[in-house]
């Protein structure tokens, strides 16, 4: 009896453990220093200095679910469904000065079957070589690195947490995670908040674009801006219901900067100024 009880408890840590790589506290499920990739990434250092001079800041990098689609109003246990499904990649910026390289570490991912048929076609007409398919294979789930070159200091985990402190949110208290690739937003690069059961958004790359029909007026969410995800599940549903969306993506600001503000008391300043930008 003894002995089941503790396959019982041991079967019960093995699988809260092999969720830990989702589930995690503040900025943890992008510390990329103490990660099973950062080996691999760094594997491919010599080769990413010989062409970029600067110094690479491993402390500040990110890592980005690449192909999660989690503005469909999910829920919480939906949303870490759909990240242990999905592609990332790591972004680690190269400092240079006031300039950036932002490289991004990424698996190299299956080939398609359309992939396949344009390789063996380019084999066929000679604009390939002919162990062109092998040599693709065999690159397959090995790591790679891609360059972003940015003309400013880009530091993302430094915009998350001034967008967090200066809305009274504990970053050891919260989750944060980071996704791009987002329907309606071609390249959209944005932190994820799970704070005290609500959701909100951090855009970082991108001004989010709002306009609210009644009045015509456009305005713009800016980069570092913190606010709810609702918004954002209205804004991705625009194409479908425009004549609603100004009004609706207004009320949702207001009414997440509301929950914010009674969760942290603080919250005067940063309604008016949300009211505004909207």
């Amino acid at each position: 009896m003894r002995r089941r009880w503790l396959v019982s408890l041991c079967l019960s840590v093995a699988i809260w453990m092999s969720g830990q790589n989702v589930l995690a506290a503040g900025l943890d499920d992008s510390d990329l220093l103490n990660s099973q990739d950062y080996e691999k990434a760094a594997a491919l250092e010599q080769e990413l200095l010989s062409m970029e001079d600067g110094e690479i800041a491993y402390d500040k990098a990110i890592k980005v679910y690449t192909d999660a689609d989690v503005f469909d109003d999910l829920t919480t246990d939906e949303i870490y469904d759909a990240m242990q499904q999905s592609s990332y990649e790591w972004k680690v910026p190269i400092y240079s000065g006031e300039k950036t390289s932002m490289i991004s570490f990424y698996k190299n991912p299956e080939l398609s079957e359309e992939s396949v048929r344009e390789i063996k076609k380019g084999m066929k007409d000679g604009s390939l070589s002919k162990d062109e398919l092998k040599k693709r294979q065999e690159k397959v789930g090995k790591f790679a690195f891609g360059i972003q070159w940015l003309d400013h200091h880009a530091d993302y985990i430094q915009m998350t947490e001034d967008a967090l402190r200066e809305n009274g949110i504990s970053l050891n208290e919260s989750e944060i995670y980071f996704f791009n690739s987002q329907p309606g937003f071609h390249y959209f690069l944005m932190a994820l908040v799970i704070y005290d059961g609500e959701k909100y958004v951090i855009s970082l790359d991108k001004d989010i674009d709002v306009r609210n029909t009644a009045t015509g007026e456009m305005s713009v969410i800016e980069p570092g801006t913190m606010f709810s995800y609702d918004i954002m599940i209205l804004k991705s549903t625009a194409t479908s219901t425009p004549w609603l969306i100004g009004v609706l993506v207004a009320a949702a600001a207001i009414g997440g900067f509301c929950a914010l503000r009674k969760m942290t008391g603080k919250r005067s300043g940063c309604v008016q100024h949300t009211q505004k930008k909207l």
